[in-house]
């Protein structure tokens, strides 16, 4: 709603309705705008969050384990030498 600043009208009814016509227009975009952050912040993100978590505590477990494996390799030849 585009309204004129230096322009407003005097009448107490008509403020009142732009008002109300202005409360209704930010409720609106107030609701518009925690539907996107739910979207950007919710369910789905945090489902995603403990996807790439549970990935990396993953890799982690991988390369603990590689690392396991290649110093017992080590040992076994350094003891054959």
């Amino acid at each position: 709603m585009n309204i004129d600043l230096q322009n407003l009208p005097l009448d107490a009814v008509i403020l009142q309705k732009i008002i109300i016509a202005l409360s209704s227009e930010n409720q609106t975009l107030q609701e518009q705008l925690n539907l996107l952050r739910a979207k950007y912040f919710g369910k789905s993100s945090e489902k995603l969050k403990k996807q790439i978590s549970d990935l990396e505590d993953k890799i982690e477990d991988n390369e603990i384990e590689s690392s396991k494996r290649v110093s017992e390799k080590l040992k076994i030849c350094y003891s054959m030498s």
